[in-house]
């Protein structure tokens, strides 16, 4: 290697860790500051290694508001609409990919318009149907709603119209249905798409703030979102006061783990759906 390709590299090497730096550092921020005491954070010039290490954020957090109750919920949502999405928007996915049938494009650009509708649009409509059938402040009004997402449908469809049509064509021949091929070919094969989509479905639900703002009024159905708006406030109520961002990188952090830890883990087939898939759209 000569001098100017080493020096290409160097500036290659550098760019990378100033992006490295840049993408990690808030997080890193929000971990320190999680264990640290307020007056630590709001001092000047601010610290940023603990002086004092404390665990007292999150007792405190517990003690104003029932995070193990927000956080089940949360799940419960998050977890129900990433299975029913994932499912049916395979299923769709499938087939508009490779099943021929009247019409089938125009379904298709159909279903893609609701990428284009705010969700802002629905909520009115949503909210008269959850009155007329009497799912107000409850969890099911919020999981009814996102059971499908179109672009879980679009992903798919992507995904599995790269794979050979000799393979489906083999099986309908010896006599497969649709449904086994479904279950025995596609979804083997497209494990990696099922990865991204799986993390990317349950991030959207865990995410859900606007929506269960509005039809939740129960504490004990409120979501993990709902409360980062209680912790927000040292007194830990929707009030004026001096805001705890001590607390709230607390919450923070408690807030971000499982989605970090459902990247960890199907972070490696996550890269390798991106790679093999939407990229050739």
């Amino acid at each position: 290697m000569n001098k100017k390709d080493r020096i290409k590299d160097i500036i290659r090497s550098l760019f990378i860790l100033i992006i490295i730096i840049l993408f990690i550092s808030p997080l890193i921020l929000l971990i320190l500051d999680a264990f640290k005491p307020y007056r630590e954070i709001v001092s000047i010039p601010p610290t940023i290694i603990p002086k004092e290490f404390t665990l007292n954020n999150f007792i405190e957090i517990q003690n104003k508001i029932d995070l193990i109750r927000m956080s089940i919920n949360t799940f419960i949502v998050a977890g129900s609409i990433t299975i029913s999405t994932l499912f049916l928007g395979t299923l769709a996915g499938y087939a508009f990919a490779k099943l021929q049938f009247k019409g089938r494009e125009k379904i298709f650009i159909l279903v893609m318009s609701k990428l284009m509708i705010p969700s802002i649009v629905l909520v009115i409509p949503w909210s008269f149907m959850m009155i007329r059938i009497g799912l107000i402040d409850s969890l099911l009004a919020i999981i009814l709603p996102n059971l499908s997402g179109a672009w879980t449908i679009f992903f798919m469809r992507q995904y599995i119209s790269q794979l050979p049509n000799e393979l489906f064509d083999s099986a309908r021949i010896d006599g497969s249905g649709e449904l086994i091929i479904f279950f025995k070919i596609v979804l083997p094969l497209i494990k990696p798409a099922l990865a991204t989509a799986t993390i990317i479905n349950f991030l959207w639900g865990w995410n859900e703030f606007l929506w269960p703002l509005l039809i939740l009024t129960s504490k004990e159905n409120f979501l993990l979102s709902i409360g980062v708006a209680f912790i927000k406030y040292s007194g830990g109520v929707m009030t004026e006061g001096t805001v705890n961002y001590a607390m709230l990188a607390a919450f923070s952090l408690i807030y971000s783990l499982p989605i970090l830890l459902a990247y960890l883990l199907l972070a490696r087939q996550f890269v390798q759906s991106i790679v093999l898939s939407g990229l050739k759209r």
